[in-house]
């Protein structure tokens, strides 16, 4: 009985080393490891709550990648012990930062336009270093070190920054982030290029990931055929009940009143009017995003077959009309 069980311990000791094991070989990609390091250094080291909405990593010469950035915040530039690093933060990003580090809370409305400082640039080195530091723990073994990122000097625009850097290639991590379902903010480092092809943030992107058959008798399945089928969704804050004789009166200026906190959840449907995934509105590169928290659809099963609909059909909240019925004149509340 005893050399019995010690046996089945040791086999059980096996299986859980080499489970350990192969966790240790599935590392996570460089952009994954890039949200968990913003997330947090935000929570962890300064209290802010975000939730990283979208993470982008391109390569390119500086005037390019500089292009789309936000020119609202703070351009600070790094020193990396060689080629010259940047730190870009939006307004919404600084001001976040400050509000968090002085009053212990940023604000949920976004912040409004103002001058910004010295003052305002030292307050993001706190998520500067924090991300810094996580990262080199997350990147797996084989990826390019992250440089050290040691704060130099603040660039007043990116003009001068893309003369400070010079024309060599150079990274692009871009991270863009919900503080609240009204405020939306980014930041983004320019890195010296090191040729790391971005890795996608998601599964099946490694080297494991199957691919489509090239066999010329090889013919698709009927799921792989109706994963071609295009599908239209809606997006959707809320159903508003408006008064017949108001809907036939709508003209172009009229404002249709919407229920307080609808910006905080939205609904994506079918055709019919089915819900399939609920979210986030939000702002991303400068426009309307949607970030998706939970879906009605099943996951698709093994082999290519069609995905299974969920069971139960979910639909759109009504909400009460506001005011005398929910339309409200051009110069009223939007």
């Amino acid at each position: 009985m005893g050399m019995e069980q010690t046996a089945k311990n040791s086999a059980l000791q096996r299986k859980l080393r080499a489970g350990r094991a192969g966790q240790a070989v599935q590392a996570i990609s460089p952009a994954r490891a890039f949200r968990l390091s913003t997330e947090r250094a935000a929570a962890q080291d300064l209290g802010l709550r975000l939730d990283v909405l979208g993470v982008e990593l391109r390569h390119g010469p500086v005037e390019e990648l500089g292009a789309d950035l936000a020119g609202d915040g703070v351009i600070v530039l790094l020193n990396t012990g060689g080629a010259p690093a940047a730190l870009v933060c939006d307004l919404q990003m600084v001001s976040a930062l400050v509000e968090v580090q002085t009053l212990g809370q940023a604000q949920a409305r976004p912040a409004a336009p103002r001058a910004l400082t010295a003052t305002d640039a030292a307050l993001t080195y706190p998520l500067l270093a924090g991300v810094s530091r996580r990262m080199a723990g997350l990147l797996p073994a084989d990826a390019a070190e992250l440089p050290p990122l040691t704060p130099e000097k603040r660039m007043p625009d990116m003009r001068a920054l893309v003369l400070e850097m010079g024309t060599g290639a150079y990274q692009l991590w871009r991270c863009s982030c919900a503080l609240g379902p009204d405020r939306t903010a980014e930041f983004a480092l320019l890195l010296p290029d090191v040729d790391v092809p971005p890795a996608a943030d998601g599964p099946g992107s490694g080297q494991g990931a199957l691919a489509p058959a090239t066999g010329g008798n090889a013919a698709p399945t009927t799921g792989q055929v109706l994963m071609d089928v295009p599908v239209s969704l809606g997006v959707a804050l809320c159903r508003v009940p408006v008064p017949l004789g108001h809907l036939r009166a709508l003209a172009p200026g009229d404002v249709v009143v919407l229920p307080p906190g609808v910006l905080g959840q939205a609904w994506v449907h079918s055709d019919t009017g089915q819900v399939v995934a609920t979210g986030t509105l939000g702002r991303m590169h400068g426009v309307r995003a949607l970030r998706l928290h939970s879906g009605a659809m099943a996951d698709a099963p093994a082999g290519g077959a069609a995905p299974r609909a969920a069971t139960g059909q979910a639909s759109l909240p009504m909400h009460a009309p506001a005011g005398d019925g929910g339309v409200a004149p051009e110069s009223g509340p939007a």
